[in-house]
Order: structure tokens, then C-alpha cells, then sequence
């Protein structure tokens, strides 16, 4: 009996220590007011924060502007494939050199539409080239325009690589290419034989340097597969490919508005 008091006693000191003690309820309307004012300004904090965050994260996603494009060019032109020094065309009494050309720079322009992640560019580019057929010096002048569409890699960045395809309308115009052979092998006067009626086919790639969102330097390596249909207003026979493929490097520098 005894050891049972003992241990009822032991129980109910322990049910007594463990008793959560109550403290008495203070109303004090202040404390609460103030309490819910650090609450709503914690809410519009945090509020902020997010719109801070969500705008911050659409700078980022592309960091080129979007908006009409113009550029300046300065390309650096090549031209070959038939145009070998030493071919002729030959029409009737017409006959049109075919020279080689040295490759030369010249300058351009364009204007386009910048996407977030690309480009549509509608270009005009010039050169003058020096040319040679059968050791016989001269200068022809070669002009393209081209429509070319850009995609970006890496447009969350300022240095975007990209790729591009397009198609061009080329002409070349080479000085004094141009003889016409008379009955009993006399010629007239050369004048200019212009190469023309062709298609163009771009693919390359190149680099955007995105000084400010709105404004860019970029350099360019494309090749171009140029097949000419007419010279002087002369139909290329069906039977004939007269090809003035070429490389083309340029560097520019853009706008956008």
C-alpha cells in the first residue's frame, strides 16, 4: 500500500509539472493593428520583388530589340566558276568574254525586320573588280541583291552566333567584254558585256556584337551559287550553265528603331 502512495504521489507530481500553464488572454488592439500592417507590407514586398523578378527575367530571355533594322555593309566579294580567263560565249556574231575576276571590296546596305531570335534582311551590295582575260587587263562591276533570313543562337546574350539562307539577284557588268565579229573577221568596237537574269543561292553564318539592346556589329561568311540567264539581253542556250559562284565576308554595323 505504501509503494502505491508512493507512487500515486510520483504520478500526480508529474501530471502537476507537466500541466501547461495558462496565461491570462491580453486584448490590446494596437499590437494587432501594427501586426497587420508589417503583414501587408511583407505582402507588398514580396509583390514587388516579383514584378521586379518577371521583368528582369524577360530583359534576359532576349537581348536584342525587336523593331525595323538598317545596317551599313562592307563586303568582301569573290567570283568564279565559269568565269575562268580564258571561255568565250559565243551567239551569232556575238561573242562575250568570260574573264577572271579578282576578288575586291565594296560597300552596301540594308534594311529588315529584327525578330527575338532572328532576322528577315532585305540587302543591296556593290563592288568593282579587276579583271583578266588572255593577259588582257580590265574592270568589271558586280552588283546583288539579296533577301536573307537570320537565326539567332544564344539570344539571351549580347554575342550571337547565327546561321542564315537566302536567295539573291546577282548582275556582273564586265567592261569591254563585248565584240562583234563581221562576215570576213573584222570586229566592232568592244563595248560592255552584262551578265544578267541570274538567281542566287545564300548559306552561311556569322556573329552579332550587341554593343546596346539597339544597336549591333556583326561580321559574315556566306557562299553564293549564282547561275547567269542572259548577257546582253541574250538568252544562255538550255545546253549551257554559266555558274559565277563566289565567297562572300562582310562586316557591319546595325540599328535598330
Amino acid at each position: 500500500m505504501l509503494k502505491c502512495l508512493v507512487l500515486l504521489c510520483s504520478m500526480g507530481s508529474a501530471l502537476i509539472t507537466l500541466a501547461p500553464a495558462r496565461v491570462p488572454a491580453q486584448n490590446n488592439p494596437r499590437s494587432m493593428q501594427d501586426t497587420l500592417k508589417k503583414v501587408n507590407a511583407a505582402k507588398r514586398e514580396r509583390s514587388a520583388t516579383s514584378i521586379r523578378t518577371t521583368d528582369s527575367t524577360k530583359q534576359l530571355q532576349y537581348y536584342a530589340k525587336e523593331g525595323f533594322t538598317l545596317a551599313v555593309i562592307f563586303p568582301y566579294h569573290t567570283i568564279g566558276g565559269d568565269f575562268d580567263g580564258e571561255s568565250v560565249l559565243y551567239s551569232n556574231q556575238d561573242v562575250f568574254s568570260l574573264p577572271t575576276v579578282t576578288g575586291n571590296y565594296g560597300w552596301g546596305v540594308m534594311a529588315g525586320y529584327r525578330f527575338t531570335k532572328g532576322a528577315l534582311e532585305l540587302t543591296y551590295l556593290t563592288s568593282t573588280h579587276d579583271v583578266m582575260f588572255l593577259k588582257a587587263k580590265g574592270k568589271a562591276h558586280y552588283n546583288v541583291i539579296n533577301f536573307d533570313l537570320r537565326f539567332c543562337f544564344q539570344a539571351e546574350k549580347p554575342i550571337q552566333p547565327y546561321c542564315l539562307a537566302g536567295i539573291g539577284i546577282p548582275w556582273l557588268i564586265v567592261n569591254e567584254g563585248h565584240v562583234t565579229v563581221h562576215p570576213g573577221g573584222t570586229t566592232s568596237n568592244a563595248d560592255d558585256a552584262m551578265f544578267a537574269s541570274a538567281i542566287a543561292f545564300n548559306l552561311g553564318g556569322g556573329l552579332y556584337l550587341h554593343l546596346h539592346p539597339a544597336f549591333s556589329l556583326g561580321a559574315e561568311v556566306s557562299y553564293r551559287v549564282i547561275i547567269f540567264g542572259t548577257v546582253n539581253g541574250i538568252t544562255i542556250g538550255k545546253d549551257v550553265t554559266l555558274m559565277g559562284n563566289g565567297l562572300a565576308l562582310s562586316v557591319r554595323a546595325a540599328i535598330t528603331l
